[in-house]
């Protein structure tokens, strides 16, 4: 549903979606090398003054192989709680690792993780026992509007949404197995994935029954760092 609302608002910006088919070939009509046209499976062209791929990234590990460092079966760095990977004294921090995220195991490609990433593995270096704990977000802006999400979940098995989602004005819980896993949030009030992140920081849980009223401003019931409640 989100999604849907998303491509309709780019839609209404003027944005073409052409999907169900892939790039086949990119072309110099005036052979000066620099690309003017896209050509697709399905045989349409599209006029381009740039072209920007975005097909994802893969970890550069190759070195590794064959070492006695751990990988996982996509080819990440296998690392603990504490940065370190199978090899002791050895770690790894960043897009390449394969490491704990909320009681499960995962790579998160962002800055923000990878950034703490660094911290908690500079004072394990140090003989400082940390241990990772920290909350994903991520959130992008397009035009006026912006969408943040915080946490993380592989499986939804229920999203429970308030607000109006066709008007950018909403807050989406992921929930698995009655407790909220992720939050996504637009419009107002704004702050709602904040609180969810500290309160998920802080090791307490949001369950499903717990925002089963969209009245219920559970944020209001916990104090949260800058201002506000989130006890």
């Amino acid at each position: 549903e989100i999604g849907t609302q998303v491509q309709r608002f780019f839609e209404s910006k003027g944005v073409e979606f052409l999907l169900d088919t892939t790039p086949q070939s990119l072309k110099s009509i005036k052979n000066d090398g620099a690309v003017q046209q896209v050509v697709l499976k399905n045989g349409k062209v599209v006029e381009a003054d740039a072209v920007v791929i975005g097909i994802g990234v893969l970890p550069s590990v190759d070195f590794l192989k064959g070492s006695q460092l751990l990988l996982s079966e996509n080819n990440y760095i296998v690392v603990d709680e504490r940065m370190q990977t199978n090899v002791k004294d050895v770690y790894a921090v960043g897009d390449a690792v394969f490491g704990p995220v909320l009681g499960t195991k995962t790579n998160i490609g962002h800055w923000q993780v990878a950034q703490y990433h660094g911290k908690v593995a500079a004072k394990n270096m140090l003989l400082k026992p940390t241990v990772l704990h920290t909350v994903p977000f991520f959130w992008t802006r397009f035009f006026n509007m912006s969408i943040r999400y915080v946490g993380y979940i592989n499986k939804v098995y229920d999203i429970v949404i308030h607000g109006d989602v066709a008007e950018f004005n909403f807050t989406a819980y992921y929930c698995h197995k009655g407790v909220v896993k992720a939050v996504a949030s637009a419009g107002s009030p704004m702050f709602v994935a904040a609180a969810f992140a500290e309160l998920t920081a802080r090791g307490r849980r949001l369950l499903q029954g717990d925002i089963k009223d969209p009245t219920h401003r559970w944020y209001d019931v916990y104090p949260i760092s800058g201002g506000g409640r989130l006890v």
